[in-house]
């Protein structure tokens, strides 16, 4: 996984965002996994050809943040959710 990498929902993933906060389902575990901030934005960018180096430069664009730091954030945060079942990388 790196900047270039594009991601989508898993086909068993359903999200429903709760005031700040979003939470994903494993349909297939029955497992929840939430997110907040910038991991709604991800979750939400996913299935639209966004790059994880885009959705960074959106977050600088928006807060006072380096860019560096928060691709690292991302890509991490996007390694739990593919370790999770809840995406997959978008090979379009």
């Amino acid at each position: 996984m790196n900047a270039e990498t594009k991601l989508r929902l898993a086909t068993h993933a359903v999200s429903h965002t709760l005031e700040d906060t979003l939470a994903l389902l494993n349909a297939n575990t029955g497992v929840y996994y939430t997110v907040d901030g910038i991991g709604i934005a991800l979750v939400e960018t996913c299935g639209t050809g966004t790059t994880l180096q885009q959705l960074a430069q959106q977050a600088c664009s928006e807060y006072e943040v380096e860019e560096e730091e928060v691709l690292s954030d991302l890509i991490e945060l996007a390694q739990d959710l593919l370790a999770e079942g809840l995406v997959v990388v978008d090979e379009d």
